[in-house]
């Protein structure tokens, strides 16, 4: 993935993923299980806990398909690695400020996509966000 194109999100507000998109067949599931999904999210995990709070929604999503993944799902992952790429010189920089009053956001969707919910919160100090 070191040459890919970038991409400028790693998902959209309209892209949708769940049971409908699990193989159908015998040769689905065997062509998926030569694929190294399992791997690839534990890597994105990774990055995610330690540098790239950014992918927290995206990488709770993967982690519901390890066990029945299908292709959609795998394109999600190339998707992110293309973000990655896109992204990978960006970094958070803080400045000295006399404003540290800390402000914390949450959102959650409870049930909205196959009977899952997802939440997520972010909190600012300074006027940039911390973890």
């Amino acid at each position: 993935m070191q040459n890919c194109k970038p991409s400028p999100a790693p998902i959209v507000k309209d892209d949708r993923f769940g049971e409908f998109q699990y193989p159908r067949n015998q040769y689905g599931i065997d062509q998926m299980k030569a694929i190294p999904y399992v791997s690839a999210v534990r890597s994105l995990q990774y990055a995610q806990v330690c540098t790239r709070p950014d992918l927290a929604f995206v990488t709770g999503l993967l982690g519901r398909y390890q066990s029945n993944l299908g292709v959609e799902h795998w394109r999600l992952v190339k998707k992110v690695l293309r973000y990655l790429q896109d992204t990978k010189g960006l970094m958070l920089t803080y400045r000295r400020s006399d404003f540290l009053h800390i402000e914390g956001y949450k959102d959650s969707d409870y049930a909205g996509d196959d009977r899952k919910s997802t939440s997520g919160y972010i909190f600012i100090l300074a006027r940039g966000a911390i973890l």
